[in-house]
């Protein structure tokens, strides 16, 4: 691994993470985002650090007037720098105790896509702080964020209204766009969205506040901890018009792929003495279609186990070719994904109801399907 530090202000130029594929720049004076370089396509994506002064309480967000622009600014950051093999990565101590790691991977796929930030936060000033995200996207004042990790919403933004009537519950991803660039969060845990102006899109990390809103709890948020967050941005290339008004929206197969990573993560544990390999018995499944998840496979009764698979809806105006190697990886035969021979019946998932023909139907996009799987 390489180590690399700023020391001074000669020394100080825009500190560059990741390679010519995909790679960030951040400013050496403030440690925040400045662009996203992406196969030879520079975009801007400058970041702020803000806190909104709230007068509500726990429950309530009522902020007074704009946000003090730029908390972090006080104090130079210390940055440092590591560059490895298979990753590169910023590390950025700001004061207000805010630490925030920058993570561009350097393998293919779907993790050579996005890039990841690291948020750990100690929250001691009063109110709620909040990251934004500036880019040249055209938005025409609307927000996308999904329902439940599941369905997509749109959001236009009212100028009428006051600053927490614009802000929506992000459960898991919100995205804006134009006719060429789609620019996506991607989260671990919940937070609340907001796109503000155009080509804006801000969220809530953390907040503090000493009064009660007599909403039940009985006293401010005072007893912070620190507080870990994990996001992923995301900056794809999207060819096509944007339709007026109100429309149906999907997330990419890409960002679904990565979603699916950073809420559902790889845990290896190995016991001591044990062969970490699986023999190849227990290889029960090969890797499903790309649209494909697998929500849940467990042991019914004597060789019959269920299987519960969600069909994820994606557009196709975000290309996916180098995901997904052609579209027969899409329409693959269920029994295909199987190692062992299997006899497959649909199940729905009401115990009231049964299919009158016993055969696999293809769900459709967005849908979720539930089969009896019996290893013969």
């Amino acid at each position: 691994m390489y180590y690399s530090r700023v020391h001074s202000e000669e020394d100080c130029r825009d500190i560059i993470v990741g390679l010519e594929t995909l790679n960030i720049a951040l400013d050496c004076k403030t440690g925040q985002l400045l662009r996203l370089t992406q196969n030879g396509v520079t975009h801007r994506l400058e970041q702020e650090i803000l806190l909104y002064n709230n007068t509500a309480g726990a429950y309530l967000f009522r902020p007074v007037g704009a946000p003090e622009q730029q908390i972090v600014e006080t104090s130079r950051p210390r940055i440092t720098v590591i560059r490895g093999p298979l990753r590169h990565k910023a590390v950025v101590k700001f004061d207000k105790n805010i630490v925030i790691s920058y993570i561009v991977n350097l393998l293919g796929g779907t993790d050579n896509s996005y890039i990841e930030l690291e948020i750990l936060t100690d929250l001691r000033l009063i109110g709620d702080l909040s990251m934004r995200f500036k880019t040249d996207i055209s938005s025409g004042g609307s927000l996308f964020t999904d329902l439940n990790g599941h369905t997509i919403q749109q959001h236009k933004y009212k100028e009428k209204l006051k600053i927490q009537g614009n802000f929506f519950p992000m459960p898991s991803q919100a995205f804006i766009q134009d006719s060429k660039v789609r620019f996506s969060i991607l989260s671990s845990e919940p937070h609340g969205v907001a796109s503000l102006q155009e080509g804006y899109l801000e969220i809530i990390l953390d907040r503090r506040n000493l009064k009660d809103d007599e909403r039940g709890l009985g006293d401010g948020i005072n007893d912070n901890l620190p507080t870990p967050s994990k996001l992923r941005l995301l900056m794809e290339s999207r060819p096509g018009p944007v339709q007026e008004g109100y429309v149906v929206e999907y997330p990419s197969l890409g960002s679904d792929l990565v979603q699916q990573s950073l809420l559902h993560p790889v845990f290896a544990a190995r016991r001591v003495g044990v062969s970490p390999f699986p023999s190849r018995s227990l290889q029960l499944m090969r890797s499903l279609p790309c649209n494909q998840e697998l929500v849940n496979l467990r042991l019914v009764q004597g060789d019959t186990s269920l299987l519960i698979l969600r069909n994820l809806g994606f557009t196709c105006q975000i290309d996916y070719s180098g995901i997904c190697r052609n579209d027969d990886n899409i329409n693959r035969d269920l029994k295909e994904v199987f190692t062992v021979p299997v006899e497959l019946e649909e199940h729905p998932f009401s115990p009231f109801h049964k299919f009158e023909e016993n055969k696999v139907q293809n769900n459709k996009p967005m849908e979720f399907s539930s089969y009896y799987v019996t290893f013969i």
